[in-house]
């Protein structure tokens, strides 16, 4: 989808200068599409442009790529992240984008979004991949740092290297 809740002012979509129609991908072309490119593709990177979990076939679309042995990763705001729906779709990596450590911060770059809401569904992924440790996905949560935030880079690192996340960039 092209479609995002958050209006960040360095993204098209979020400044509202996307010249497509705002949409989401047909669920049975996008199986089509697969079904095509899965016996040459060994990755794919399902985010482009805006918030891959508005999808309401997000967890089964990724799924149906995971079945035919695709790398799945994918990027979000963690708004809409639910963390059954994850395990279910057998996502190889997802990451966390924040804004900053404190809503005032973050919601100044991730506009219209909730940090407590990213990161209580960060958080119940995190248990739920401990409570089911067979799950491969790997949680990564970046930190785009600009003059607003910076300060907070520190407060950044030492939450991530507690909260269990695979990686923090």
């Amino acid at each position: 989808t092209n479609a995002c809740n958050a209006r960040c002012p360095v993204c098209e979509t979020g400044k509202g200068d996307m010249e497509r129609v705002t949409g989401f991908l047909d669920k049975d072309l996008y199986e089509e599409f697969i079904d095509e490119v899965a016996p040459t593709t060994a990755v794919l990177l399902y985010y482009f442009m805006g918030e891959p979990f508005m999808h309401r076939s997000a967890y089964d679309m990724i799924r149906y790529a995971r079945q035919k042995n695709i790398y799945v990763e994918t990027c979000t705001n963690g708004d809409f992240v639910d963390a059954e729906g994850i395990l279910y779709s057998d996502l190889n990596k997802i990451s966390f984008q924040l804004g900053g450590m404190d809503q005032e911060t973050h919601g100044r770059y991730r506009v219209r979004t909730k940090l407590d809401k990213a990161v209580s569904n960060l958080e119940r992924l995190i248990e739920l991949r401990k409570k089911y440790p067979e799950s491969n996905v790997e949680i990564e949560v970046g930190f785009i740092v600009m003059r607003h935030n910076e300060h907070q880079v520190k407060d950044f690192l030492e939450w991530t290297s507690k909260l269990g996340v695979d990686r923090a960039n």
